[in-house]
């Protein structure tokens, strides 16, 4: 919760743990590719949210429990949908939680996505 707001005006507890997972466009050539390592996706482009998002902590354990250092981002933008938006075009590589992957897409995008 934003820190913004008054602890005593709110109770917060945690109802459920989604996981974390990188996505692509349907016309990356990622998704031809039944299996990927982290380590392949290091370096390559990544349209991330703003850098204080709830997304960052997992993606950054999970690269570094890989032994590795977690991806630069190539565009860091906080609106879901630009971040959609670029990750269509098929040059870029994002996080999302799993559980939004379950709507449909297509309402956000012009274009297939996920």
């Amino acid at each position: 919760m934003s820190g913004s707001v008054a602890e005593d005006d709110f109770d917060a507890e945690i109802l459920y743990h989604d996981s974390i997972v990188v996505v692509a466009s349907a016309n990356s050539p990622w998704m031809s590719r039944r299996k990927v390592r982290l380590a392949e996706l290091v370096n390559e482009k990544w349209v991330m949210p703003k850098s204080d998002s709830p997304l960052w902590p997992p993606l950054i354990a999970a690269f570094h429990a890989s032994g590795l250092k977690a991806p630069r981002a190539t565009v860091m933008v906080s609106s879901f949908h630009a971040r959609i938006n670029l990750l269509v075009t098929g040059r870029f590589l994002s996080v999302r939680p799993a559980s939004t992957l379950r709507f449909k897409a297509q309402r956000h995008c012009s274009r297939r996505c996920y």
